[in-house]
């Protein structure tokens, strides 16, 4: 692999950290590069970090990076900042970063010695599909979207903190801990503490009011003969949980043992079979045995090797990453920090930017009912237009820098001319967003309050400005 034969060649004699957006990725290059130091005659150098990790191994790979020995860790963002790892020569990252916010903590772990440079080193895909009726398809997307960041991020620009919507799951955390705490409140003192002087300004009266007759009708909360409001059975288990303290919903997952010894743990929905090779912990093994009752994996030490499976999600791009994919596509100017691979796929996709007219055109048919639509905005934005075409019940999948749509060219124009002169309700615009609960409470609310929620971060641009 050619990303592991690089890293091999640039970690050598220094410590460093390298950024991936998968674990399944951070695993399976650990173990190519070590690959690569064997068969090179070097001593293994390269580490792994990454919260479905034990806490011995993490902390095992932070005790070693402070070491006299210098060493490579592949990690997730579990070292983005904050803990103690020593002295990082060079940064890198594998995959397209989400944000120049982020790309940008990370590229500040190096250069901490007093007269060092920063050092960051960028790993992106550029394939694409030859002959592809999806103009989309022949854009190195991945790529494009790490020069607009890096770009971004030399101009000096980060993403401003984003407007805060209304996050009903949080408020029910803070309304269980708050009632837990004082053991009796009413509902006006509550409102006060939490959303009129708290961090829930957003929330209404109204809102919050029906949030409160939603947590007394499933038993979480309940008015005692005082008016003032108290825990209720599901309100008292919810708190006696291990895992009411974290903020977020913990997913079902499998501990991995080698021995008697906890590597980490493996989600529930990617488990591997009895006989199944994985690398995990840097390490190769195979799977001797799988426990549903005390729900763990078993493995022992192994020769061949297969990436693990991790459920994970991207996050949202600015709208701003998107316009400057948009504008380096339309530029002839050449990139001086890109490798000749990279520079060959840019000057490619500005050919056929040009060609195709990717930068003005809206529309583009792909057969008579699919049609991609080009819509250059954020995630945000583009999962907001997502919502209005399911709402007239068509499906489109979101391709970063615009929608698949299952219609015609013909009936996706007639869409959007009728939306064109008027905002349309994002309340009726949530209703169609799924999956709705993907949050630690969500489970406990009725749609219309979910529906809420998801109205307060849609954004709306008109769609005659696109």
């Amino acid at each position: 692999m050619a990303i592991a034969e690089d890293l091999v060649e640039h970690c050598r004699g220094h410590s460093n950290l390298v950024f991936a957006n998968a674990k399944g990725d951070i695993e399976i290059m650990a173990d190519t590069a070590n690959e690569g130091c064997r068969r090179a005659g070097l001593p293994e150098s390269f580490l792994v970090h990454h919260g479905s990790l034990s806490k011995e191994f993490r902390e095992d790979t932070e005790e070693r990076m402070r070491s006299d020995r210098p060493y490579a860790t592949i990690c997730s963002s579990t070292l983005e900042m904050g803990i103690d790892i020593g002295s990082v020569r060079l940064v890198g990252q594998i995959g397209a970063p989400w944000s120049v916010a982020s790309l940008k903590q990370r590229m500040g772990r190096s250069g901490r010695t007093s007269g060092e440079p920063r050092r960051l080193r960028c790993y992106a895909d550029s394939t694409v599909t030859p002959a592809a009726s999806n103009p989309l398809a022949l854009l190195p997307l991945e790529l494009l979207q790490t020069v607009a960041v890096c770009e971004l991020l030399l101009e000096g620009w980060v993403e401003p903190p984003s407007v805060a919507g209304i996050d009903l799951s949080t408020l029910t955390h803070q309304i269980i801990s708050t009632i837990a705490e004082v053991g009796a409140i009413s509902a006006q003192e509550l409102n006060v503490r939490l959303c009129q002087e708290g961090p829930f300004r957003s929330v209404s009266r109204d809102v919050f009011a029906r949030l409160l007759r939603a947590l007394g009708s499933t038993d979480i909360i309940e008015q005692g003969s005082d008016g003032k409001l108290i825990l209720g059975l599901l309100g008292e288990r919810l708190r006696a949980n291990r895992d009411f303290y974290a903020a977020f919903a913990g997913r079902a997952e499998y501990a991995v043992l080698a021995g008697n010894r906890l590597l980490g743990t493996l989600p529930l929905d990617t488990l591997p079979k009895p006989g199944d090779h994985i690398v995990f912990a840097a390490r190769r093994w195979q799977v001797q045995d799988v426990d549903p009752r005390r729900q763990e994996i078993h493995v022992k030490p192994a020769t061949r090797r297969k990436r693990p499976t991790f459920v994970s999600a991207g996050g949202a791009i600015h709208h701003r990453v998107i316009d400057r994919m948009r504008t380096l596509l339309a530029d002839e100017t050449p990139i001086q920090y890109l490798d000749a691979s990279a520079a060959l796929a840019i000057e490619r996709a500005r050919a056929h930017a040009r060609e195709q007219r990717l930068a003005e055109r809206r529309w583009f048919p792909i057969n008579s009912t699919t049609t991609v639509w080009l819509t250059w905005t954020g995630s945000v934005q583009t999962s907001t237009y997502e919502a209005l075409l399911a709402s007239v019940g068509i499906d489109a999948k979101n391709e970063v820098v615009g929608l698949v749509c299952i219609c015609s060219t013909a009936d996706l124009d007639s869409i959007v001319r009728q939306w064109s002169a008027t905002k349309p309700d994002l309340l009726t615009l949530a209703e169609h967003v799924q999956p709705k609960r993907t949050r630690k409470y969500d489970e406990h609310l009725p749609d219309d309050l979910l529906d809420e929620g998801i109205a307060s971060w849609l954004c709306w641009l008109p769609l005659n400005s696109l």
